[in-house]
């Protein structure tokens, strides 16, 4: 009887500990690479265009991309003052992202430049470019922001494959006036 006991036991322990193991896997994405982020102007509240560039590591299949901007570089994400996605959209399509067209631009998510293919079959190649145009900055003056970076593997941005941030800043301008005598 005692051996029946330890024997259910010791079999109860083998199933639970193998489906806690199950259960203790973790997804991570890679690291995207090379990324910059250009802006057509520095301005606060400027109504500019942003243009990203970046090399994903992973081959698989990109149906959506998202890039998000935070007052942070990791952690929760809090959208800086003023910055608007509305009216957004892609100054061209993507360059070596997959497929060569038929990318749109989704704007619902505040803070958040979102493009998406649902049909995309082709795998990323190279270097990847994608632009945006009718972004408006942040609105405080010499404000650092960072834009994260995120590729997805469905067309609904629920499934991550690469990730990675960039920094930028709005920038306060400065105007020089001279007087030059005649000589």
């Amino acid at each position: 009887m005692i051996k029946k006991t330890l024997f259910r036991l010791a079999t109860g322990l083998t199933v639970f500990t193998l489906v806690i193991a199950g259960f203790s896997q973790s997804v991570s994405a890679a690291q995207i690479t090379a990324r910059s982020v250009t802006i057509g102007s520095s301005v606060a509240s400027a109504v500019t265009s942003y243009s990203f560039g970046f090399t994903v590591p992973s081959a698989t299949v990109i149906q959506s991309a998202s890039f998000t901007a935070c007052t942070t570089a990791s952690g929760a994400c809090t959208t800086p003052s003023g910055f608007s996605v509305t009216g957004t959209t892609l100054t061209a399509q993507p360059t070596n992202l997959g497929d060569a067209s038929g990318w749109t631009v989704n704007t619902s998510t505040a803070g958040s430049l979102r493009l998406s293919k649902s049909g995309n079959v082709a795998a990323p190649t190279g270097a990847q470019t994608v632009s945006f145009s009718g972004v408006t900055n942040p609105s405080a003056t010499n404000a650092t922001f960072f834009i994260r970076i995120t590729t997805y593997s469905d067309a609904s941005w629920t499934t991550s494959i690469d990730t990675g941030t960039v920094a930028s800043s709005t920038a306060g301008q400065i105007t020089v006036t001279a007087s030059v005598d005649e000589t």
